[in-house]
This record gives C-alpha cells, structure tokens and sequence, in this order.
C-alpha cells in the first residue's frame, strides 16, 4: 500500500498557488501482485531513461518527452542532488524526502549499472544512502526471473524445465513476502533471484509464465520455500547441511534417474578447478578471514563433510592461529578480484603442489555451482528433454509438496 499511499499524497501538488491535478498510468497493475525488490544502494546513482517518464518530487512534477540521464547523490550536508545531465538543471531535496521515476508508455525503460528495468522506482533516502526499489507486476518480475535464471536461448524441449522455473520462483518470492515486511522484499542478486529485463522475451519464457500462472509449491498448508541452485553438482544438498535446519521437502539424495546416472552432468561447466599460488591465497585470506595483516598462510584441509559429501567444516592454519570455517561461508572465504563467487560449491576435494618440498600452489577440484538445495537447474533442463513434465520434476525435487493455484481473495 505504501505505492498507493505515495500516489495519493501527490495527486494535488501546490506550486506558486496553482493546484496541478496529475493522472498516473499504472499500466493496470493490481497492488496484490505488486513486486517490490531491491535494484542497488549507494551514495551516488546514475540512472537513464528511454523514453517518455515523469519525476515525482517533494512538492515538483519533473516531466519529460524524450530519453534523458540524471545522477542522484546523496550530499555531505544531507541534502541529495539530482542532476538531468541532459539540460544541466538540478533539483535538491532535504529532510531526507523519498522521491520516484514513472514510466509514462510501455515501450519506455530504465538503466541503471547497466541493467534496465519497467515499472516504478522508489528512491529510498536513508543515512548517507540512497536505496532504489523496482516496482513491477509479478507476471513482469517472473519473466525476468525465467530469462536470467534458467536462460532466454530455450528451446522446445526445455519448457517443461522453464515452467518449473517459473513456479518455484513465484513460489519462493509469494514465501519471502509471507515471512519479510519492510521497503522492499527481494533483491536482484544470487542471494535472493536474478532478475534480467529484456525488451523482447523469448516465446518459451512467456509461455512456461503464463501457462502456470497463479500456480506456487505447498507443503501441507503452508508455502515452500523453493530454493534452487544452478548445478548440484549430481548430489542434492538437504536443508540442514547449508541453513542448520531440518526442511522435509529439503533432503539430500542423488540427482538422477537412478544410481547410473546423473541428471546434471551434461552442465559443460559441470567440473571445476580452482589452482591458487600460497602468495594468491595468503592475499586472500588476509582480506577475508585472517585478523591480523601480519598472518601468513601454513595450510589448508577438510575436517569433516555432509551426508551429500559437500565439505562441512574447513581448518586453515596460518602462523598465528587455526581458523575453522564452516557451511556456505567456506565457499565466500576465497572471494576475489579473480574469483569473484568464490568457490563454485562445497563439493569439492584439496590437492596440494610442492616445489622443492615447500607447498607452492593450492588446488580445489570438484564438481557443481551453488548450494545445491532444491532443485538443481541443469538437472531440470536434462529431466525436460527426456520428457518429463513440470509437474513430475517439481516432485522429482521438492518431495512431498503439493502445486496449487493461489487466486485473489484465497487459495484452491
């Protein structure tokens, strides 16, 4: 309501005791299926539009025709700047005031960092930030979700897989808004759901949204939350081995037809090796987990693993200290400029280099691309093109859930 609760404040604007009576085309999106996720938060944003759009500020009708670029930035006396730099003119807003950009037609869309987006943005003023909040409908949202989950390049045989793609990703942002209240509920980022506008989607992303459309995950009578990964690396992770938490829909098993095969090894990324030198690896660790700048790095192995074989915990000695790292944050440790994700996944083995019986290089080799709970993307492309529909693979990778159509006003 917040989006309804802003229209209404500025439906009569005042300026120079003229009252302007402005109508703001919503492109009939209903407030229920309102999205509202999180694009970036910064000091200082540079945006464009192409297209026809309006600025709604503190007080002001901004309106512009023709395709424009502005930078918001959020001053050191508190005040926040936006520049057209089309034109040169700017605008300040004080006392911390939210401010938002429309799209006045269908065609036009925003840029920011690179990455479009429809709808309505909420520029969010906090302390010394400045968080922008994409507004879209659901049906919106899940195509970009399809697109930049699943992959836009789909063909026949992949559609079952992108209606299961479709369905969980309904299912789990209908989740996240039934367990978050605040200024947005999803992010655009691995950590929540990918999201890619296109201005053209493919045929199979629309068809595999619309064809399921309303349709989410329950187990019993609650919602699923659908988690899913890119590539389990041919073991499903359970719950309790990434979150500590025992999920009966979330367990661990193999991820195949049967014990011969292997649903997600046709991924040409399915393998992975990571070679680090000491010298890279000390850098790393120096950054993200040693406390002392003065550490430097001994070595490295697996203490224990999961029931799905994924490395549990991790002890790593510098000269200083032991260090045990545990779960999914063994994976972000080796963050850097080269690796940007970190390890790929935590099913994983160590080998180790030696030069002149001194350790020289350190070597992760294993298989998969993310936590590996859920359902596993590749895999579900493979289980398409032997002809499994949706509804089999869905079951297939989150056993013992229900699919039923949520409808205003209810559930059937």
């Amino acid at each position: 309501m917040n989006l309804l609760r802003n229209i209404l404040d500025y439906l009569m604007i005042k300026k120079n005791s003229v009252i302007f009576f402005i109508f703001f085309s919503l492109y009939s999106l209903s407030l229920a299926d309102l999205v509202k996720m999180k694009v970036v938060e910064s000091r200082m944003i540079g945006i464009k539009v192409y297209g026809k759009h309006h600025v709604l500020l503190p007080g002001y009708l901004w309106k512009s025709l023709a395709d424009k670029e502005y930078v918001i930035y959020y001053l050191d006396n508190d005040e926040v700047s936006i520049t057209d730099k089309t034109t040169g003119k700017v605008f300040f807003i004080k006392d911390r005031q939210n401010f938002d950009f429309f799209l006045d037609d269908k065609d036009s869309y925003f840029v920011i960092e690179k990455q479009a987006f429809v709808g309505h943005l909420l520029f969010k003023i906090g302390n010394k930030t400045i968080t922008v909040i994409n507004n879209l409908s659901l049906r919106d949202y899940l195509y970009g979700v399809v697109t930049a989950e699943i992959g836009d390049n789909l063909g026949k045989k992949d559609l079952e897989a992108a209606k299961a793609q479709a369905v969980i990703a309904r299912t789990y942002y209908l989740y996240q808004k039934s367990k978050y209240f605040g200024d947005y509920i999803i992010e655009n980022s691995s950590k929540n759901q990918n999201y890619l506008y296109k201005r053209k989607y493919s045929k199979y992303v629309m068809d595999a949204v619309n064809s399921t459309s309303d349709e989410v995950l329950f187990y019993k009578n609650e919602l699923v939350m659908a988690v899913y990964s890119a590539d389990c690396g041919g073991y499903l992770a359970s719950s309790e081995e990434v979150w500590s938490k025992e999920i009966p829909y979330l367990k661990a098993k193999w991820d195949g037809l049967d014990f011969y095969s292997e649903n997600c090894l046709h991924n040409k990324k399915h393998f992975y090796k990571l070679k680090f030198s000491v010298n890279e690896l000390e850098n790393i660790l120096k950054k993200n987990l040693f406390n002392s700048p003065k550490e430097q790095f001994r070595t490295i192995y697996i203490k224990s693993r999961t029931s799905s074989g994924r490395v549990d915990s991790l002890i790593i000695y510098s000269n200083l200290k032991k260090y045990i790292v545990e779960k999914e944050k063994i994976r972000y440790i080796f963050k850097s400029r080269r690796v940007k994700t970190g390890l790929p996944s935590r099913l994983f083995s160590i080998y180790y280099i030696y030069d002149d019986n001194k350790l020289s290089h350190v070597v992760f080799a294993g298989t998969g691309y993310g936590h590996g709970v859920g359902l596993c993307q590749h895999g579900a492309l493979f289980l398409s093109e032997q002809g499994f529909d949706y509804k089999s693979i869905l079951s297939f990778y989150y056993p013992g859930t229900t699919l039923r159509k949520i409808f205003k006003g209810g559930r059937k």
